[in-house]
């Protein structure tokens, strides 16, 4: 869920919390779609060619960085009380997600309950049988032939390919770390985005108190199952920051058209990967992307007339 995405992010020149928030986007964008474009082939979903597709995606962002020399959207802050604060919120945060995480799932083994559970799960049976992890294909499960987002299985039986684990632990290690790190990661960052400098311990409390919410993530993993819909949900707040910090980018590129091309480079791989990863894992959250982006940039151009 990491792995990839800080190697593209690093490469791009991210640091810090937003490294560690976009990193999830960047996976699930490079795995999924790495997963179509190999069913596609006819290339066996195997540890060496996802190992292949991650180089490949490096090398396409090494490349990114050498010609364009992409400016960072947001620069580093430089508070030392909000860093040293932000990963003892984070750790509150964390451990507090993993309690209930840990409370309500018991075994690392155990089986949601729940009626979705029976085809993810078996989706993740199908790939590995199959060979293909594409969403083109993952429907064929149930005998379907259409489209399927499948950015959720891609990561579960990526993870199952690389490590040998049982397809009933990758799916809970999965969702654990979507639940206890992905999202409180996300919320941080885009609360450090969205205040800016003037409350430097925002973003600590945000994420200390990020899995205390009712609504997310706990109820995608205890009605439905929701998985491929908690993996999105949990990308959203990243995907908010990305847009919120557009208009920062560019005015940190300078006045040259070369300038401003370089500021929004990155900008535009993050923007792209964001809805990429967004829709190959549930697309119904573009809804509440789009709207979040319109009430920022609404509320951003009225505070400049």
């Amino acid at each position: 869920v990491f792995g990839p995405g800080l190697l593209l992010g690093f490469l791009l020149r991210l640091r810090g919390l937003a490294l560690w928030a976009t990193a999830p986007i960047a996976s699930t964008a490079l795995l999924s779609l790495l997963a179509i474009v190999l069913g596609f082939a006819g290339v066996a979903w195997t540890p060496l060619s996802i190992a292949g597709g991650v180089v490949i995606g490096a090398v396409l962002c090494l490349v990114l960085r050498l010609v364009l020399r992409p400016v960072a959207p947001v620069a580093a802050s430089t508070a030392v009380r909000s860093r040293a604060l932000l990963p003892a919120g984070l750790g509150v945060g964390v451990v507090v997600g993993a309690l209930r995480f840990g409370f309500y799932v018991g075994d690392p083994s155990a089986i949601s309950q729940t009626n979705d559970a029976v085809f993810h799960l078996n989706a993740i049976r199908w790939i590995l049988e199959t060979g293909s992890a594409s969403s083109f294909d993952v429907s064929g499960v149930i005998g379907g032939t259409g489209f399927y987002p499948a950015a959720w299985h891609a990561l579960v039986s990526a993870v199952v390919v690389l490590s040998g684990a049982e397809i009933a632990i990758a799916a809970n290690m999965v969702s654990l770390v979507v639940a206890v790190l992905v999202w409180p990661l996300g919320i941080a960052w885009m609360t450090r985005i969205a205040v800016g400098a003037s409350w430097p311990t925002a973003p600590a409390m945000a994420g200390a108190l990020s899995p205390a919410l009712l609504a997310f993530p706990m109820l995608m993993f205890e009605w439905g199952v929701l998985y491929p819909y908690a993996l999105s949900v949990a990308l959203l707040p990243a995907a908010v920051a990305i847009v919120v910090a557009a208009p920062a980018a560019f005015a940190r590129g300078g006045d040259g058209l070369w300038d401003r091309v370089r500021s929004g480079a990155l900008l535009a791989v993050l923007v792209l990967a964001s809805a990429t990863a967004i829709a190959l894992s549930q697309p119904a959250v573009l809804l509440a992307w789009g709207l979040l982006a319109v009430i920022w940039f609404t509320w951003w151009a009225a505070s400049r007339l």
